[in-house]
């Protein structure tokens, strides 16, 4: 996406303080929160979910001597578990949602805890 700036000048404005620039992106709408935006709480959300994935594959390389290249195919697959996660569908199926999380007992993801421990019960 690209912005544009645009500058608004008033009559009532010293020389000596800037002119206030607004930022515009490609639809000519506001960069920020409002209808059809990112918000910044999905902004945090998206952070720290990116951010658990990332030390996790990064630890799956150093603690447990995986090889780099594996540990960058689970990190991308904790990154598009990330994404995917946050995303609603018109069908609400939660299974497309999830099917990038790890699927072990130690999982990040709470729909993939509760579904690990189903099977487990069930397979008793």
């Amino acid at each position: 996406t690209t912005t544009t700036m645009k500058s608004s000048t008033s009559l009532s404005s010293s020389k000596k303080q800037p002119a206030r620039q607004q930022q515009l992106l490609d639809d000519n709408k506001k960069w920020g929160d409002g209808v059809g935006r990112m918000t910044t709480s999905m902004v945090d959300k998206l952070s720290t979910s990116y951010g658990i994935a990332i030390r996790q594959a990064s630890s799956l390389s150093y603690v447990l001597g995986k090889p780099v290249n594996e540990a960058l195919d689970i990190m991308q697959q904790y990154g598009k578990a990330a994404f995917y996660r946050y995303i609603k569908t018109n069908d609400y199926d939660e299974d497309k949602q999830h099917k990038f999380c790890p699927k072990n007992s130690d999982t990040w993801c709470s729909y993939q805890q509760v579904s690990f421990i189903f099977d487990s019960l069930t397979l008793d």
